[in-house]
């Protein structure tokens, strides 16, 4: 099916919703037209500032589908706004943890999405929320499939891994195997997931140390 029909019609629909007063609705398609029309787009990097807009598209669909049980907090640099990132890299991590954060919890949740650029120009990422977290055992299955290497890996226990495992994989084949994804968490207090990402190094120079 053609992009532009779904993203024509999702407008239409946002049109009407905001004729009908539906201001729900008129949100919620409003949100998920900019998340498609950011997907199709071609490029395989973004600013991380623009991946920040489509995750603030996906979170306000998933705060009016939880009736507001959890609130999120953003927090960057204007440095790290400008960094090159994967695009659609935070996206699997952010519906992790309103997945299987918050959504199996009762309780009012908090989510925090931040980040900065260290001395050494490294983008640093943090995704943190307050929900069920990981028990100790699967939290080493997941952390050991990390640490796998990119050739592949067996894991029976659904896609969550998988999610995270892909983003792991991107950013160590986009920027090398110093960079990549390490998550911490506790059974009953939450889970936070920092993403390390580095420059591109796709066109250094290579200078011969024997010139004779």
């Amino acid at each position: 099916m053609n992009p532009h029909f779904l993203y024509n019609t999702l407008e239409v629909i946002t049109g009407i919703a905001a004729v009908e007063k539906q201001d729900k609705i008129k949100k919620m398609t409003r949100s998920l037209s900019s998340i498609f029309r950011y997907s199709i787009k071609g490029t395989d990097e973004v600013e991380l500032g623009q991946e920040i807009q489509m995750i603030k598209s996906y979170v306000q669909i998933q705060q009016i589908r939880f009736a507001d049980r959890f609130t999120v907090h953003y927090s960057f640099t204007d440095e790290a706004l400008r960094h090159s990132v994967p695009k659609m890299i935070l996206q699997p991590l952010v519906e992790n943890a309103v997945y299987h954060g918050i959504e199996t919890t009762l309780k009012p949740c908090r989510l925090e999405i931040e980040g900065f650029v260290d001395d050494g120009g490294t983008l640093i990422i943090d995704i943190k929320d307050d929900g069920v977290g990981i028990e100790a055992e699967r939290l080493e299955e997941i952390r050991r499939m990390l640490d796998q290497p990119r050739s592949g890996f067996d894991d029976p226990s659904g896609w969550q891994s998988i999610g995270l495992v892909n983003v792991n994989n991107r950013i160590r084949l986009m920027f090398g195997e110093e960079y990549g994804m390490r998550i911490d968490s506790a059974n009953g207090e939450g889970t936070h997931i920092r993403l390390r990402i580095g420059q591109r190094r796709d066109n250094i120079n290579v200078q011969s140390i024997d010139r004779g």
